[in-house]
């Protein structure tokens, strides 16, 4: 499974620390989560979402597309 989130963060020329900051949560969590996304939370795959402009499924590495299907939009 890709390392999305991992490769999302660093796209935006993030650190670990500003994700972690801009989430609410420390490097230590943002290390957890790049290694298991799976550890999230709703929140924090939704912002990330939010953040990175992309699905949570994309972030979660169970699609390669990164934006949400048309049906799946509300």
């Amino acid at each position: 499974m890709p390392n999305c989130i991992g490769a999302e963060r660093v796209r935006l020329r993030l650190s670990q620390t500003d994700l972690g900051d801009k989430l609410g949560v420390s490097r230590s969590i943002i290390v957890r989560i790049e290694r298991d996304p799976k550890s999230a939370t709703y929140d924090q795959l939704e912002k990330m979402s939010q953040l990175f402009g992309c699905s949570i499924q994309y972030l979660l590495g169970e699609t390669d597309d990164r934006l949400p299907q048309k049906d799946e939009v509300a």
